[in-house]
């Protein structure tokens, strides 16, 4: 069985930052999945350097005395609703990022499942290809939520080219190989080859698959409400802009400084935020997807190439019961 690591479109891999949380250093140089966010940061701060000169060359001192006083009190009254809608916002989108992660080990989890019952109650003949749907369900997922159709080529050693042809023509194709697992076990149970209460197991992990699907749709479709984020930007502009004018009574010219390493603060946390809040796209702290459906592919192929060797489909292990006032003979 080949297992091999998936890649991502483009032949790269992308998704979640790797690092080690036990290197300090390494956490702090590494650009990929932090919370640097050049362009506004430098607009931001452009803005803010162009009133700050207004002010102080511009307009009259006796002006400017007033503007830099009255500041202070503004930007000490716009820091509440600041930061508590900017933890409101990191918070939303942390549950978005969590809430995605705990859906994919669920597809991950039913997965595992799915493959023990198809080595327990399948034919031997048709495991192989139940566990390559299975793997494939997840790559499809992987592909529906990320908007992409280049699927096949990261099946071509998983699927045979009738399976990879009718995969191609669907436009969910999650939902085509849940219904070819679903069509067989059913056929399977129509035929006889398996009883009703087996095939329910087989049924309630496809909807466990199903349910974890909608989710993970429903977090793609849904992002945070626009006026969430519209407004706690305008603020972090309005509150950066005013706080080199607020500061310069007490650090005079170290203001504009002082003021860039303060954005570098906000604007990397709401970054850091909207990131979280896409969990799916290939940012640096989106989900990893292709590992997790690297995980996938490596157990359920890890269940079937045990199963390879065994000589009985399922191994009855209960006891034989015992009729009281029957001989030995009789019981044979």
């Amino acid at each position: 069985v080949y297992v091999a690591p998936l890649p991502e479109a483009g032949g790269r891999v992308a998704g979640q930052a790797q690092f080690d949380p036990l290197n300090w250093f390494t956490s702090l140089f590494q650009y990929k999945g932090s919370a640097i966010h050049i362009f506004p940061i430098l607009l931001v701060n452009v803005f803010a350097v162009v009133i700050f000169l207004v002010v102080f060359y511009v307009i009259p001192w006796d002006v400017s005395r007033g503007i830099t006083k009255h500041t202070q009190n503004d930007v000490f009254y716009l820091s509440f609703p600041l930061f508590f809608l900017l933890a409101m916002r990191v918070q939303l989108c942390y549950n978005r990022w969590w809430e995605a992660r705990s859906l994919w080990g669920l597809t991950i989890s039913r997965s595992r499942n799915l493959a023990r019952l198809a080595i327990l109650y399948l034919p031997r003949q048709d495991r192989p290809r139940f566990c390559a749907l299975i793997v494939a369900w997840a790559v499809a997922k992987k592909r529906h939520l990320r908007e992409e159709r280049t699927m096949l080529l990261e099946l071509a050693d998983v699927l045979g080219p009738c399976d990879r042809r009718d995969a191609a023509t669907a436009d969910h194709s999650p939902l085509w190989f849940l219904d070819a697992m679903s069509r067989y076990v059913a056929e399977t149970e129509l035929a006889g080859g398996m009883d009703t209460q087996t095939a329910q197991l087989f049924h309630n992990q496809f909807t466990d698959l199903e349910e974890a699907m909608c989710g993970c749709e429903r977090i793609k479709t849904t992002p945070v409400p626009f006026a969430v984020t519209s407004h706690l930007r305008t603020i972090i502009a309005i509150w950066i802009v005013l706080l080199p004018l607020a500061l310069y009574a007490s650090t005079g010219w170290w203001a504009l400084f002082i003021t860039f390493l303060v954005s570098y603060v906000v604007i990397g946390i709401e970054h850091v935020a909207t990131e979280c809040e896409m969990p799916f796209e290939h940012n640096g702290n989106s989900l990893a997807l292709g590992r997790l459906c690297d995980t996938v592919r490596a157990n359920v192929f890890e269940i079937l190439e045990r199963s390879r060797n065994e000589t009985k489909v399922l191994a009855l292990t209960a006891p034989r019961p015992v009729w009281h006032g029957l001989c030995k003979d009789e019981l044979a």
